[in-house]
């Protein structure tokens, strides 16, 4: 029994894990490209600059030299676990209640600051990952993941019930519409004629 346990952890270990943090930088980077696309004109080229900014950050900070990159991972890697899961909760709950805010707001800065706040976290994992400091962001991923996905279940659900309360209201509100719009029937004369 001890042999499937140890099996069973090797998979999820070997297997799982990096899946759930490629998932996580797949759906950031497929967020970002659907952002810029999704832009006209000048709007596309500022969200395309919020892109790529934190990616071109990330390569200087890959880049021989020391401009304080070791301090930062350093000082989130000192940071107490549960500190890490609530930052990580933070992020992934503002993941997407920011996109859902600013998706709504007029001004168009707004979808290039939500593009560079996923572009930001998608190099941030990926700094980690290439630095093979990605264990100091397993607590972290987990914060994200977990309140992302509770994020979208207990919103998901509100939405749901709040579009079908709008749908419901709407169907009756168009059969009242409707039944105002019929014309009177005529009074039928059920009073005998006297021609004959």
């Amino acid at each position: 029994m001890e042999t499937i346990a140890n099996e069973l952890r090797a998979v999820f270990v070997a297997f799982f894990y990096p899946a759930v943090v490629v998932g996580v930088f797949l759906y950031l980077a497929v967020r970002v490209v659907v952002l810029v696309w999704r832009g006209r004109g000048n709007a596309r080229a500022r969200r395309a600059a919020a892109a790529v900014l934190p990616i071109l950050l990330l390569v200087f900070a890959l880049a021989p030299g020391d401009i304080g990159i070791a301090d930062v991972q350093q000082l989130f890697a000192d940071l107490s676990p549960t500190i890490r899961l609530l930052l990580g909760a933070l992020v992934g709950v503002l993941i997407l209640e920011l996109g859902r805010l600013l998706a709504r707001a007029e001004v168009e800065i707004g979808a290039a600051i939500y593009t560079l706040f996923l572009s930001g976290v998608a190099a941030f994992i990926l700094h980690a990952t290439i630095e093979g400091s990605l264990q100091n962001l397993h607590i972290f991923l987990l914060g994200v993941t977990v309140a992302g996905c509770l994020d979208m279940i207990l919103r998901s659900s509100a939405a749901a019930s709040r579009t079908r309360a709008k749908e419901e209201a709407q169907e009756e509100s168009i059969a009242v519409d409707a039944a105002d719009e019929q014309p009177a029937a005529a009074p039928v004369d059920d009073s005998p004629t006297s021609g004959d």
